[in-house]
């Protein structure tokens, strides 16, 4: 299975890049520092191609359903 995960490089996201890798799996990650900006979208398509499955682990701005949706 092909793993992007936003925010993999951060507190929590390399903790689940580390154990998806160890499960077996693709994993892309998806940060700033790896060339990928979740915010301002830039080259996030390429990089979620053929991705089965998206976590995003990304320090949210806010807890609201809504607002967190939207996003």
């Amino acid at each position: 299975m092909r793993i992007a995960v936003a925010g993999g490089t951060g507190t929590v996201g390399h903790h689940v890049v580390e154990h998806a890798q160890q499960a077996g799996h693709d994993v892309v990650v998806l940060s700033r520092s790896r060339g990928v900006d979740v915010l301002s979208g830039a080259v996030l398509a390429d990089a979620l191609k053929g991705a089965d499955v998206v976590v995003d682990v990304t320090h949210p701005d806010t807890i609201e359903k809504a607002q967190a949706t939207e996003f």
